[in-house]
């Protein structure tokens, strides 16, 4: 004879961990985002970890680098049934020029010299983009221009700069154009000399 023993087996539903990322660039934040599937009624708790350390506990996370490289990021998602579920991916830092540049507020027709002081952080070329507003725009390093307006005009200068193969960065700041001649000051020395 035989001894037999019947019962119900209970099987859980199980999560299905999965994230992804936006910018990965190394003097920018990431935002990780969860696409996990959860079971329809089930409440799910989640826990990254970015090398090895614990960096956070909601469906989304953010980190900012300061360096290059290749990281590990986990995610692991454990549901209110106690059943979880691990996902482990690596993303790659790439490499983010920090832009900076200085200008100088202007009359009408002078020339305005524009100074980059970007920073390449890598032996590759930048690439440059300037925009003027809707007035101009420039693909040199260091551009000089001279702009024509009506009336007080505030110009927003942005400059785009982008690492081969890696990130872009930018930055805009705001430059004023007066109009000539009544808000420019204009030297004028008499010559009581001449006579007609």
């Amino acid at each position: 004879s035989s001894d037999t023993t019947s019962g119900n087996l209970l099987v859980k539903a199980s999560p299905v961990a999965d994230f992804t990322w936006d910018r990965l660039c190394a003097e920018s934040e990431t935002k990780f985002s969860s696409i996990s599937t959860i079971p329809s009624g089930e409440i799910a708790d989640y826990y990254w970890t970015i090398n090895s350390a614990s960096a956070g506990s909601s469906n989304t996370v953010t980190k900012k680098w300061g360096s290059v490289g290749i990281q590990n990021i986990e995610l692991n998602v454990v549901l209110s049934n106690g059943c979880s579920n691990l996902i482990k991916k690596e993303v790659e830092i790439l490499a983010e020029p920090l832009v900076e540049f200085e200008l100088e507020n202007k009359c009408e027709g002078e020339v305005v010299n524009f100074s980059n002081s970007t920073i390449n952080p890598t032996f590759d070329t930048l690439r440059y983009s300037w925009y003027f507003g809707n007035i101009d725009s420039s693909f040199s390093e260091e551009p000089a221009l001279r702009f024509s307006v009506d009336s007080f005009t505030k110009v927003p200068v942005t400059l785009f700069a982008s690492i081969d193969g890696a990130c872009a960065s930018s930055l805009t700041k705001e430059m004023e154009i007066y109009p000539l001649p009544n808000n420019c000051q204009i030297e004028y020395t008499p010559d009581y000399a001449f006579s007609f």
